[in-house]
């Protein structure tokens, strides 16, 4: 049974088509990782060949997408979204071209990057479409559903690309990621509810950067330390499971993770949440960090499989709740960039996470590199926790803070507040105004129609 939450969202007129397209041309999230290598290792005879074109491929992501998001916020969802779908899916046909005619290395990569650099902002767009789409009270849901999304692109990708090649090629697991794609994408850009929001407008001019805002600074930091726990796992688990005799046994383990992390993620969407974000949070990101620290201490692969299962219980939890901080901390006109600043964060640590794993394996061994993913999201909850302030949007700290223009006895309804950001399409709530300050005409209060 569907829980109610997740029922009023998929209620909204048009919404089920715009999650499905979103989550078909996603699919390549979790397909992309093993095709590339395999692809790539079938053109050049080398591992080490194939792991500089899948790491093209994953900078181009992380240098590319802020600056969609950001074109997302100017000219709209459909126009983006439909050109990189249509520009990924061309580049993904050059990449096997180049593949299949043994051009080398230097081309792979290169054919790689574009693919990378013209991956169409599905997830930004999606998350700040839930924004205005959302009923007061489900926007928690709504990201909610699109962690345990991640996770699934995460589960059933590698399987998807594993029986492609079986019944017929690397290339064709590419190929099929570019059919994947293209048809998401053009689906999701002529949807009803992509195509009648106008795109993102801020009062008084261009809308500031993402990165303006010390509220999203700080969660991209915090989204950095946190990121490395994936690269360290990605590594340290490997090199677990060949300790323990049972190489192969690696994604099972790693699976193990994202079952617990969809679980987690299911329960928290389904149930209201009252406290506000930034509490909410803290609380999860030390959760994470205590569910991840016992994993060291494993002795067998099925001990560490029930770990792993623990240790995801609270990821897509964070995960969603990262989502809602952006939400309500982005600049207005700039929520699609402040989203796309994710994927970065997340390039960045995963790849940091791998590098020192990697050498902590080398070197002390297997369960110190197993403890870096627990002092990693430890890490990432004291810089949370440091900055907590910034993490409180400014209308929320002034109400708080009367010496800074606070108006305390005027508070929003408590779930509002706390769990939706400001209304697409509607104006601010009206405020009196501080000592020699005016009072903002209509013409001057801020809109966030498309941010």
């Amino acid at each position: 049974m569907v829980p109610r939450r997740y029922r009023d969202l998929l209620a909204i007129p048009g919404v089920p088509r715009v999650v499905a397209s979103a989550f078909v041309g996603r699919l390549p999230y979790g397909m992309l990782g093993l095709a590339l290598v395999l692809l790539a290792r079938q053109a050049t005879g080398s591992f080490a060949d194939a792991g500089l074109v899948t790491a093209a491929h994953t900078l181009a992501v992380g240098a590319t997408a802020p600056v969609l998001g950001r074109l997302v916020d100017r000219l709209g969802r459909p126009r983006v979204v439909a050109a990189c779908g249509v520009a990924q899916a061309a580049a993904f046909a050059a990449l096997i071209g180049v593949a299949l005619a043994g051009a080398g290395t230097a081309a792979l990569a290169a054919a790689g990057a574009l693919a990378g650099a013209t991956m169409p902002p599905l997830s930004p767009s999606m998350r700040s479409l839930w924004s205005e789409l959302a009923p007061p009270g489900r926007l928690d849901a709504a990201f909610a559903l699109e962690a345990v999304f991640i996770e699934l692109f995460f589960i059933g990708g590698p399987l998807l690309t594993g029986a492609i090649v079986l019944v017929a090629s690397p290339a064709a697991a590419v190929g099929a990621s570019a059919a994947f794609v293209l048809t998401g994408s053009l689906a999701f850009a002529t949807a009803e509810p992509v195509r009648t929001r106008p795109r993102a407008m801020a009062a008084g001019g261009p809308a500031p950067a993402a990165l303006s805002s010390a509220g999203m600074r700080t969660v991209v930091a915090t989204l950095v330390l946190s990121s490395i726990v994936f690269g360290v796992l990605e590594v340290a688990v490997s090199a677990f499971a060949r300790h323990e005799g049972a190489a192969a046994a690696a994604g099972i383990l790693l699976s193990a993770m994202a079952a617990g992390s969809l679980a987690g993620g299911l329960v928290y969407g389904s149930r209201e949440r009252r406290s506000a974000p930034d509490r909410r949070f803290l609380a999860l990101l030390a959760l994470f960090a205590a569910g991840l620290a016992p994993l060291p201490l494993a002795s067998s692969i099925p001990a560490m499989a029930m770990l792993m299962t623990v240790a995801g219980l609270a990821l897509a939890p964070v995960t969603a709740a990262g989502y809602s901080l952006v939400g309500r901390l982005a600049p207005a006109g700039a929520l699609t960039e402040a989203f796309a600043w994710q994927a970065v964060a997340n390039v960045i640590g995963a790849s940091a996470g791998a590098a020192l794993a990697g050498a902590v394996v080398e070197g002390p061994g297997v369960r110190p590199a197993l403890g870096l993913a627990s002092a990693a999201a430890g890490a990432a909850f004291l810089v949370a926790l440091a900055a907590r302030p910034t993490l409180r949007p400014p209308a929320v700290q002034a109400a708080r803070d009367p010496a800074r223009g606070g108006w305390p006895t005027l508070r929003a309804p408590r779930e509002q507040e706390l769990d939706h950001p400001r209304r697409p399409c509607g104006r601010e709530p009206a405020r009196p105004a501080a000592a020699g300050e005016s009072q903002r005409s209509p013409e001057g209060t801020r809109i966030r129609l498309d941010p």
